[in-house]
Parts: C-alpha cells; structure tokens; sequence
C-alpha cells in the first residue's frame, strides 16, 4: 500500500536564516552546519570557495580555490563533501584538507544528502540520483526520477529520501530509502524549488525560486501550510541545525 507522503504530526522549529550578510559571500549557494566544529560552513560558486560563519556572524575563509564551483554540501563524519562539476569531493572539517574525489560523470551534480552511511547525489540536469558509497569509493545510479531533482535531504522520520523539483507546481517526492521505490508525491503550487530541509520535528521546508520564500509542508496533513519566510532573493540550499534549533 503506497504511503501518504507526510504521515506524521510535528510542530513548528527554526531554521537557519540569521544576519547573513550578502556582501561577506560570492554566490552563496549551500549552507551546512558543522556540529564537531559549532559553524555554518557555505559554498560560494561565485569564487568558487567554501567559508565559514561562526555563531556571531563572523565569516572567514575555510577552503578557497577550488578547481570548480560548490554546489550541496554535506557533512558526513569528519568530512565536508561537496558537488563540484560532475562528481563528489571531499574535505577534512578539521584544516579543509581534500581526502575524497569521485567523479560521476553527472551533468550537474546539485543536491547532496547523507542517510549516515551513504551519499545521494541529484544530477539536475540528466534527471537522476546517484548513490554514493564512500568506503569503497563506489556509485551507482540509484533513481531517474523523470524530473529536474534539485534539493535532496534524507527524512529520519521514515527512513527515506525526500526530493524536490525544478519547474511549475513543484512536487516533493518521497523515496524507499532501501529500494528506491516511491512512497508518494505532493505538488505544492509552487514554482521552481531548490532547497529541502526537514527538521527535528519532521516538519518539511522548501525553498521556492518562483516565490523567492521559504514554505513549511506538513508531514501530518501532506499539505502546504503556507509562506514561512519571505522576501527572499532566489533562495537555495538549506540545512537544521539541530543544537542550536536554527
């Protein structure tokens, strides 16, 4: 039996969208928290550079001159793994120190998730979702979605991937974890999403270029609440930052 996409109930937590200050970064286009270290690490593809913001909003180097422009970031362990032209890099948190280099041949490797053990990896141009096994240093093509993956974030909730879609009426859609088999879909109305992040309450956010907002779905009802945050200027990636509740 197929499942609804947002079965269970949550309530509202914050999200991450403090005094960034845009002049601080080029292109800023992922934001990560570092709970080892206590920062926001942000990849820039205008200079293509990852920095780092400290809870007072200082913001300073972390990784500069990168061979190719940061897409999604994702910690995973000690290591911050970035999408970069067609494949995975990967980054020791501790001095920014390149450890892991996977090219998938993607045509634009975009969003990037970890389940604890695995990467998945959208490649928003051919369709699909790559599943990356670090150990081994491996990849599969784990989904063709049909679609424009953007945004890709793992749901703890029900051990599943969430995706969300570029175009008109955006749909999240829901994943098997195990078998990438689809456990539902929701068009939300809006229009071009890039960003999804879920938070310790399993209530769903997305940013919306079409909107320039963030909007709140909730996994309860499988409905679009409504605008979270607006006013927003072609918002993309987003995380939860589970210490401080951001």
């Amino acid at each position: 039996m197929t499942k609804t996409l947002f079965p269970k109930a949550a309530a509202l937590a914050m999200l991450l969208h403090g005094a960034l200050v845009q002049a601080q970064y080029s292109g800023p286009e992922s934001v990560e928290y570092d709970p080892v270290n206590d920062r926001y690490l942000v990849s820039c593809t205008g200079n293509n550079s990852i920095v780092q913001r400290d809870l007072l909003g200082n913001v300073t180097p972390f990784i500069s001159g990168l061979p190719s422009a940061p897409y999604g970031i994702e910690v995973k362990g000690d290591t911050l793994f970035a999408c970069m032209g067609g494949g995975v890099r990967g980054f020791l948190l501790s001095n920014g120190q390149q450890v892991f280099n996977l090219p998938l041949g993607a045509s634009f490797a975009n969003g990037i998730t970890t389940d604890g053990t695995y990467l998945y990896v959208t490649d928003f141009g051919a369709g699909v979702v790559f599943k990356v096994d670090v150990a081994a240093a491996t990849f599969s093509t784990w989904l063709n979605t049909g679609g424009q993956p953007n945004g890709i974030v793992y749901d703890p909730f029900e051990d599943r991937l969430l995706v969300v879609f570029w175009g008109g009426n955006a749909a999240i859609k829901a994943y098997d974890r195990a078998t990438a088999q689809p456990e539902g879909s929701l068009n939300t109305g809006l229009s071009n999403i890039d960003g999804v992040a879920v938070d310790c309450l399993g209530l769903v956010y997305v940013c919306s270029w079409g909107q320039d907002q963030v909007t709140l779905i909730d996994q309860f009802l499988g409905a679009v609440v409504g605008p979270w945050i607006t006013g927003l200027n072609n918002p993309a990636d987003m995380d939860f930052d589970e210490v401080h509740g951001r």
